[in-house]
């Protein structure tokens, strides 16, 4: 088997939405999945293929012979991979101590409700580095979208989305794995060099850079006990007897072995929906029920019986040829007792000094203290701010209906940023309050002018928890906001 290396460093923003672009807004996939570059070989090959190697066809797209992995984020030369959901932490700490939750016995509950640990919480998304030991974010750019009317050459009213999308100048790695080994040469030509994936490709998003960087060698799976831990490196898709996707998977989809059984009280298994778009039929491809990366399996072994480890070398479940099914088996950073992870920094660590100098660094410990301070006096203050504005501008919104708050409560709750909301609600082209029935609505009373002048003069850190304060309380009858501000 051959197993190729490849680096993928974004030239603009990537758009890779899980779900059909609506309005409102969808945040992107937090990686790159593998059917993408399958697509760019298929792209290249499929047609001259069909009709002069049916068998090339069926090895590189579809039987798992060729398999196109996702592409994870790529820091400072290391792989990152996705948080186990196996990992807790204690609520409010900032220690960055990890703890199992299939390692969590009674004593060790025990041992941290002692050290003043009394309930810890699952960690979900976000990435880490095994060997730096670092846990990653990435945030993602934000855009508004509408529609063209080309008749009336303008945008289309009633046909607005905001995309979310992976930034431009981050990089990704990911692998190609060949079975036969005659493929790879070809693969690597393909791939090499500048494409475009994801939505709005024709346009100005998707465009990335695809550089070679070399073989890499067959990791070794190791099992030696009567307990399995499996990690989901990528999603994992599974059918079942009757030829549906499940979330629950047999013990043996697992291992290979009839006997063997899954512990479910010790995993930590997500799924979700997954949708597909096949370009080359221009159509969708049916929806597939699938496990989430970073998913935990326990698997309790018969005595006398241990998996193969080649049963685990190609990936286990379905759709394998665009990076479904691949697995690790008893990781490192499952199997230790706790794990301690710092969050991923770009700048120098502060540094103090003796001698009392302020030096930049020590500035910036000295801003972290009065953001802080400021943190905790902000729901006082912020409530005083929404109760100042009830007083005096509640006859204004009188008869506002509750659902044009509640819209309006969700596009504070779910945007990233005040930019983003004032682009989605308050643009007179295509804003929430210039269109539809809200228009009708917002427009009485000069409505939106006011409210748009009022947050514009609000701190920026505060304006959409103001906003979304505000939208909880207009609502209420007049006796009842009277009440809360005495």
């Amino acid at each position: 088997m051959k197993k190729y290396q490849f680096k993928c460093l974004l030239l603009s923003d990537v758009v890779l939405t899980s779900v059909a672009a609506t309005e409102g807004f969808h945040e992107s996939l937090d990686y790159i999945p593998g059917a993408k570059f399958l697509g760019i070989v298929a792209g290249a090959q499929y047609e001259d293929l069909l009709g002069t190697n049916k068998q090339a066809v069926l090895d590189l797209f579809h039987n798992g012979t060729v398999r196109f992995s996702d592409a994870l984020p790529f820091v400072d030369g290391e792989k990152a991979l996705r948080v186990p959901l196996s990992w807790q932490k204690a609520k409010g700490s900032d220690d960055g101590m990890i703890y199992l939750h299939h390692k969590l016995t009674k004593d060790v509950r025990q041992k941290l409700q002692e050290e003043g640990k009394h309930q810890l919480k699952q960690e979900r998304g976000g990435y880490f580095t095994p060997a730096s030991n670092k846990r990653l974010t990435f945030d993602q750019a934000f855009s508004l979208k509408s529609a063209y009317d080309k008749d009336l050459r303008k945008s289309e009213d009633g046909k607005m989305f905001g995309y979310f999308a992976l930034r431009a100048g981050t990089e990704w790695v990911f692998d190609v794995e060949d079975d036969s080994g005659q493929y790879m040469d070809k693969i690597r030509s393909i791939l090499e060099g500048k494409h475009r994936i994801g939505r709005s490709k024709s346009a100005e998003y998707g465009l990335i850079d695809i550089t070679p960087l070399g073989n890499v060698p067959e990791a070794s799976v190791s099992i030696a006990d009567t307990s399995l831990l499996i990690y989901a490196e990528s999603n994992l898709c599974f059918y079942d007897a009757c030829g549906r996707t499940t979330a629950q998977p047999t013990a043996q989809q697992l291992t290979g072995l009839q006997d063997a059984a899954i512990d479910w009280k010790n995993s930590q298994v997500r799924s979700r929906n997954y949708q597909t778009w096949n370009t080359k039929r221009d159509n969708k491809d049916a929806d597939r029920i699938i496990i989430e990366r970073g998913s935990v399996f326990c698997i309790t072994l018969p005595d006398d019986q241990m998996p193969d480890p080649d049963f685990y070398k190609r990936g286990i479940g379905a759709h394998r040829a665009e990076g479904f099914g691949k697995v690790l088996i008893n990781p490192s950073f499952l199997t230790s007792d706790t794990q301690q992870y710092s969050k991923h920094e770009t700048k120098a660590k502060p540094k103090l000094h003796a001698d009392g100098t302020i030096t930049p660094n020590d500035a910036e410990i000295l801003e972290a203290i009065r953001q802080r301070y400021q943190r905790s006096q902000f729901p006082s203050e912020l409530e005083k701010q929404v109760q100042a504005f009830i007083r005096q501008y509640k006859p204004v919104f009188d008869g506002l209906s509750n659902s044009q708050w509640g819209t309006l409560r969700n596009y504070a709750k779910g945007l990233p940023n005040y930019e983003a909301f004032h682009t989605m609600v308050f643009h007179t082209d295509n804003g929430f309050m210039y269109r539809g029935v809200s228009e009708k609505e917002w427009k009485k009373k000069e409505r939106r002018e006011l409210l748009e002048e009022f947050v514009k003069d609000l701190p920026k850190d505060s304006r959409l928890p103001f906003l979304v304060r505000l939208c909880n309380q207009m609502p209420k009858p007049k006796q009842r906001t009277d009440e809360l501000s005495n």
